[in-house]
């Protein structure tokens, strides 16, 4: 039986697998060469350049705490109900199973907790970071002092 862990690894292992290592700039070309095609998502605008959609940055740092707050205490009323039927199937080898249960999903859990509330301050901080910058260049361009 494998743990979250060995799974999580093997998961992400394929992922990095698929990625490409060129790194590619959708606003920067060759000019000695024919022009991007640059492709919007579906059902989005043409990119006439590149913008920040703030309100959704932090719309979806909110919807990242929420999740948090919410997986708290349901995974550890779900981890600690396995853990009572552990109890209750002592002796057994599904009792020894159950109880490895709850305690890998109690830590991935917390682990995903934490990630959605990292997830969350990296956002809200990447906007305060972003706007700052915008302020900047723009400021810059128009000949006045910056931020």
């Amino acid at each position: 039986m494998s743990t979250f862990e060995q799974e999580w690894s093997q998961l992400v292992a394929q992922a990095h697998a698929g990625q490409s290592t060129r790194m590619q700039l959708n606003t920067l070309h060759d000019p000695t060469g024919p022009p991007p095609v640059l492709a919007a998502p579906a059902g989005s605008p043409a990119w006439p350049d590149l913008k920040h959609d703030y309100p959704t940055m932090n719309l979806a740092a909110g919807q990242s705490d929420l999740i948090a707050e919410t997986v708290g205490p349901k995974s550890e009323s779900a981890a600690t109900d396995t853990s009572a039927a552990a109890s209750e199937m002592d002796g057994w080898d599904v009792g020894a199973v159950l109880a490895r249960l709850a305690t890998e999903w109690r830590s991935a859990l917390a682990g995903l907790r934490r990630d959605l509330e990292s997830n969350a301050t990296g956002l809200r901080g990447t906007v305060t970071h972003q706007r700052r910058t915008d302020g900047d260049v723009g400021a810059s361009l128009k000949g006045g002092p910056r931020g």
